[in-house]
């Protein structure tokens, strides 16, 4: 904003102001007077201007008021400046926040400081005076100062929001940065586990080719010893004739006699000999035993070596898996399953009181829903039903599979291949072979038949036939008293049976045998923690403190559990109360429909007896149409013998298997081929196909 030039001023101050009740033309009027020192101009006219009230200002105080506007603003702006320039840094950074952030604490001190500033301060030197040729009020200077102060503290409010966004957004980032900081941690715990694993396994492979190295260095050092000493036996020159002297023949002169000193006995003779045999061997022995031994203490030193190698290697597993359980550390299972238990305890309690709730609500506009104990609905009768017409099905056909017979004829075919003297079928070469022999000796000696001897071969026939019916009858009774065989289902239900007994006695040998190496496990844990010094573990306060709030949490649960009880018993005893008064409700108000509508239902008195009157009305009238049908089916019987149709045909054809029945009897009669009653009885006879006569009819056999 451009400042006016000292002319303009002054031509400002000179020229007059029409229509200002207050301000006229300089010296023009004689009503006002101008005070050199301080150049204020006071009205006389008392009239005109009330000079107790107001005031105008001079130049300087202006000037002062303008500068002190600019220097606030100025402040301000670099105020908000800087704050713009502290919130990019910590956006960009992420993690510092600007060095001071009470800007709102510092603007409201300026405020008040600027409400609380005397308007008449001085101005400073140094600044030129002037007056403004429209002085203004008192008024006009108040309210110009508080707009700015308006200003100011719309711009603190601003300020004050951009700080807290500027707040919030340092936040995020401290919180990112934190998981940021967590996340490098984690990775650093897995770099040092690591670094830990794959030193171990350098270690390992150190040791293991450390190992290697001395067994093929063992192993060439026993080659080299074991060619050394191959060398030097074989450079040796022994004589092993006295290792094991043997008797001279009594035949021939004794060898000894030439060795042995005279007046030397053979005992003495045999101790020199056997001295002189281990001074010989004795060099070679010894060299063996120290070979032995110093084999023998390189073998023990080699294992202590590896028994402390895996002492340490065990030491450090150990240390290792310490260190992960403790990583992995979780709470304690009883604490974990009190917590689940409580929740689900007060996710009850919640459910219970909300059900609660609303069965209250309800009740405040209608009627509950009554549940009749004892009754019994269409949906379980018909359940019921299903189950029980399953139950009768699986039952009738468990039966059928245990007690099924094959029939009869298949039963005969099958006790006739069953019996002992069965002969198996010949094959079908084996037939054909025997068809074409028996017709080439028919063909080779034609039989003559003398008739004379008829008869005799009709009853060897009849003999036959009658030692096959036998064979037959008896097959059928051996069938008849045979015990029932074992069925299939039945044989594969005891196969069953057997392998899952076999099976159950394999689980539980597998579960003894792996509780008794529990047991035994336990037991020796048992005697080393007994034999080792360890001090008994001591009762710390904070973890007796926690028993004791498990055991009073779970004496408040057993008592809230009785309180429920003790008020569903009195919910159900209320219930049972309601539903008494209901079932009588529901009888008054069923005799008063019966009573309003008697037509509409059925009485149910004496339903029995009007159902057997009405079973029996209805049996005598099937009666009735029966015998009207029989009288009937007479008539029309004898209509079609009459014109011969189907009746009259089939009375024909039976007329005429009789008569071809009687001429067989008399043929059969003529030959003494009749059958033995004694033998059959009626349905064996009708079985075999044996036919009996009528009354002064013959006996013979139907074809």
């Amino acid at each position: 904003m451009s400042q006016p030039t000292h002319a303009t001023l002054q031509s400002m101050r000179t020229a007059p102001r029409d229509g200002h009740p207050r301000i006229a033309a300089v010296g023009a009027s004689a009503g006002r007077e101008v005070d050199d020192e301080t150049g204020v101009i006071y009205y006389k006219n008392e009239d005109d201007e009330d000079v107790t009230k107001f005031k105008l200002t001079d130049d300087r105080k202006e000037r002062a008021s303008k500068k002190q506007a600019k220097n606030m603003e100025r402040d301000i702006k670099a105020r908000q400046k800087h704050s713009k320039e502290a919130k990019k840094q910590a956006w960009r950074e992420g993690s510092q926040s600007p060095e001071r952030d009470n800007w709102d604490e510092d603007f409201g001190d300026l405020a008040k400081s600027v409400k609380s500033r005397p308007q008449s301060a001085k101005p400073t030197g140094g600044e030129r005076k002037w007056a403004s040729s429209r002085p203004k009020s008192a008024h006009g200077q108040v309210g110009s100062i508080s707009k700015k102060v308006e200003k100011l503290e719309e711009t603190v409010l601003s300020l004050q929001e951009e700080l807290e966004e500027a707040r919030k957004m340092v936040q995020n980032t401290k919180e990112m940065q934190q998981e940021n900081n967590d996340a490098t941690a984690i990775d650093g715990k897995l770099a040092e586990k690591l670094a830990l694993l794959r030193r171990d396994q350098e270690r390992n492979v150190r040791v293991i080719e450390q190992l290697v190295k001395q067994r093929d260095e063992a192993q060439a050092k026993a080659r080299r010893l074991e060619e050394v000493l191959v060398k030097e036996v074989e450079s040796l020159e022994v004589d092993t004739s006295y290792s094991s002297p043997k008797k001279p023949k009594p035949s021939t002169t004794s060898p000894k006699k030439s060795t042995q000193r005279p007046g030397e006995t053979d005992a003495e003779f045999q101790r020199r000999i056997a001295r002189r045999h281990s001074e010989i061997v004795k060099p070679f022995r010894s060299m063996e035993v120290h070979e032995a031994v110093r084999r023998r203490k390189k073998m023990k030193e080699e294992e202590e070596r590896a028994r402390k190698q895996d002492l340490l290697d065990q030491m450090e597993r150990s240390k290792r898996d310490r260190v992960t359980k403790s990583l992995d550390a979780r709470e304690f299972s009883f604490a974990k399953k009190d917590r689940e238990r409580m929740q689900e305890k007060e996710k009850e309690r919640e459910e219970m009181l909300r059900k609660r709730e609303e069965d209250e609500r309800g009740l405040l506009f209608k009627a509950r829903n009554v549940k009749l104990y004892g009754t019994e609905n269409w949906e379980d009768i018909a359940k019921r039903e299903d189950a029980e017409r399953k139950q009768r099905v699986d039952a009738r056909a468990t039966k059928m599979q245990t007690h099924s017979q094959l029939p009869a004829r298949m039963a005969m075919h099958k006790a006739l291949h069953e019996q002992a003297g069965h002969v198996v079928k010949e094959t079908a070469s084996q037939r054909t072979w025997r068809k074409l022999a028996e017709k080439e000796k028919k063909a080779a000696k034609v039989q003559q038949v003398n008739p004379e001897r008829y008869a005799e071969i009709m009853k060897l026939k009849q003999e036959r036939w009658e030692e096959k019916l036998r064979a037959v009858k008896e097959a059928n009774q051996t069938h008849k008293t045979l015990p029932n065989r074992e069925l299939p289902i039945e044989r594969r239900q005891k196969e069953y049976e057997e392998k899952r007994a076999a099976r159950i006695a394999r689980d539980r040998k597998k579960q003894a045998d792996k509780r008794a190496q529990i047991e035994e496990m336990e037991r020796i844990a048992k005697e080393r923690a007994l034999a080792s010094n360890v001090a008994e573990p001591k009762m710390t306060n904070a973890y007796n403190q926690k028993i004791k709030k498990i055991a009073a949490d779970r004496a408040r649960a057993v008592e809230e559990d009785q309180r429920k009880k003790k008020d569903e018993e009195r919910r159900a005893r209320k219930q049972a109360t309601v539903n008494a008064e209901v079932r009588q409700m529901v009888a008054e108000m069923e005799k008063e429909r019966k009573a309003a509508f008697p037509g509409h239902f059925v009485d149910m008195h004496d339903s029995k007896e009007k159902a057997l009157a009405a079973k029996k009305a209805k049996e005598e009238e099937f009666k009735k149409r029966q015998r009207a049908l029989k009288e009937r089916l007479r008539d029309v019987q004898k209509k079609h013998k009459a014109e011969g149709g189907i009746i009259g045909a089939t009375e024909k054809t039976i007329m005429k298997q009789k008569a071809k029945r009687q001429a067989l009897s008399v043929v059969a009669d003529a030959v003494g081929w009749h059958a033995r009653d004694e033998l059959f009885d009626d349905a064996e006879k009708a079985y075999l196909g044996v036919a009996v006569g009528g009354e002064g009819g013959h006996d013979g056999f139907d074809f």
